[in-house]
């Protein structure tokens, strides 16, 4: 019997010529992992830029000094609704975005309400006060 000599392959297979790496390197085909690694490039840029601009904003709002000259004035029924504006502010002062002073229009506060809301430091008046609030408000900012 005879054996058959081992088949020389002087000519390379289109098949060989794809799968080298060099031509990979080549071409623009892209593979899955190439797309979740830019993917995850993408979100962590996204992040980091969304991470900068809020350092920034409370640098800024630490570094600047709010603007001056203004009073807010919320007026409170005693539905509670008015919690959430006094949080808002509380939180804007402790940032130091805004300067003014927070005044609470009594609309049907009850008398416990009053003394809770004047304890945790907030201005409490009614509309026959509301003027000579905010006068003494204007006085205190001439002062400074």
């Amino acid at each position: 019997g005879g054996s058959k000599p081992p088949p020389y392959n002087l000519i390379p297979t289109l098949n060989d010529h794809f799968s080298s790496r060099q031509h990979k390197r080549g071409t623009a085909a892209i593979n899955c992992t190439e797309v979740e690694n830019m993917a995850t490039w993408i979100v962590l840029g996204v992040l980091a830029a969304f991470g900068a601009l809020c350092a920034i904003w409370s640098l800024l709002g630490f570094l600047l000094p709010g603007q001056r000259g203004a009073v807010a004035v919320c007026l409170c029924r005693g539905d509670g609704t008015e919690e959430a504006l006094i949080r808002r502010h509380r939180w804007l002062h402790d940032v130091g975005l805004i300067h003014c002073p927070l005044i609470l229009l009594d609309g049907g506060l009850t008398e416990d309400d009053k003394n809770r809301l004047t304890r945790q430091g907030l201005i409490v008046c009614d509309l026959a006060e509301l003027t000579a609030r905010v006068e003494q408000e204007r006085e205190k900012l001439d002062r400074t």
